[in-house]
């Protein structure tokens, strides 16, 4: 990152917008189907064995009990007790066994209303097959208060700096105009899981518009994907943790293209603060975002998706912004919005930063 002394005191862009120019283009195919690929991090925990006594209230009919018995065997629970609810019954797990060999035992309550109650959750007869799924849950991760604490993507802490971690390595290798296909599978490839199959559907002649070797794994892989309409989410399941490439849906918890610094951006990139005589005459919104991005060394990653919604075309939003002294950031404010769009400083799972330019209004 250049000093700001170091930086030319004047941006002037001026001359016929019609110059040939790196053209940005905006991708946006429809979503693809899934393909997978999952990396062990850690050894899943011990398995515990897991049995059922129902304490029964006074007040609940034999009928009931009866319909209970019958939907527990359905479910695969044969061999459940059923006792009359004395005072010391509580719903809860008892551990019977060690911790390297766990027994639990878990007494539910059987309420007049006819639903079993278990700690942390309630089941009617019709819900046997849910209730012998949390049972198998106990049994293979533990009890809900003994288990480790859960952060993004249902990541266990140390699962999720291991993903972290892995995603924040470089790319490494020059993206620009190389087959979007290849870039995907490379960058799966320095990853500890293996990569899956690619989807069949992702054309050979789609190619990256942009730069990514100095940015991070997971940033890159993220920014390739959207276009694509495809996400990168990261995935535990009994003590592993893998990467799974699906099709996009709204709601749908996903790897970001990016992530909010820490920092102020005033403090990550103070170059952006400081003044110069500007002057922009009849260009190209992509000529001011590549001239200022040039001069702070800072790459820039386009919302493809966003502006193929809204029908911006970068190359054909002319912006002026009059002869002025002023900072780069409120020049890009400036000449973003007269093209219907804004910017946003994030950071790669390394801590790198760059720039986000998207649309006013939202996807």
């Amino acid at each position: 990152m250049p000093t700001p002394a170091s930086l030319p005191r004047t941006l002037t862009l001026s001359g016929d917008a019609r110059r040939p120019h790196r053209t940005l283009r905006c991708f946006l195919l429809s979503a693809l189907v899934a393909c997978g690929a999952v990396g062990l991090v850690r050894a899943s925990p011990a398995a515990g064995q897991v049995s059922l006594e129902v304490a029964t209230e006074d007040r609940v009919s034999l009928t009931a009990q009866q319909e209970w018995g019958r939907r527990l065997a359905q479910a695969g629970l044969a061999n459940v007790r059923f006792h009359t609810r004395q005072p010391s019954d509580q719903a809860e797990i008892r551990n019977l066994g060690t911790d390297n060999a766990p027994l639990y035992q878990v007494v539910g309550i059987l309420g007049s209303d006819e639903t079993l109650r278990v700690p942390g959750a309630r089941f009617r007869a019709g819900e046997a097959a849910q209730l012998k799924r949390w049972l198998d849950d106990l049994g293979q991760n533990g009890p809900p208060q003994n288990r480790p604490a859960k952060t993004a993507f249902g990541l266990e802490v140390a699962q999720f700096q291991q993903a972290e971690k892995e995603l924040g390595q470089l790319v490494g290798f020059s993206t620009a105009g190389v087959s979007r296909r290849q870039v995907i599978q490379r960058i799966l490839r320095q990853l500890s899981a293996p990569a899956g199959s690619m989807p069949q559907t992702v054309p050979e002649d789609d190619k990256v518009v942009e730069e990514l070797s100095g940015l991070s794994c997971g940033t890159a892989l993220a920014c390739v994907l959207r276009p694509l309409g495809l996400c990168m989410v990261p995935q535990a399941e009994r003590g592993a943790v893998g990467y799974s490439i699906i099709p996009s849906k709204p709601g749908t918890e996903v790897w970001p293209i990016g992530w909010p610094p820490e920092k102020r951006p005033a403090d990550l990139l103070p170059a952006m603060m400081e003044f110069h005589n500007v002057n922009v005459e009849r260009q190209p919104v992509t000529k001011v975002i590549d001239a200022v991005c040039q001069r702070l060394k800072l790459p820039a990653l386009v919302d493809h998706n966003a502006l193929a919604r809204w029908g911006i075309d970068p190359e054909k939003a002319i912006v002026n912004v009059p002869q002025s002294r002023t900072t780069y950031s409120i020049l890009l404010r400036k000449a973003l919005f007269q093209a219907r769009l804004k910017s946003e400083v994030r950071v790669d799972e390394a801590g790198h930063p760059f720039l986000w330019i998207t649309t006013i209004k939202p996807i």
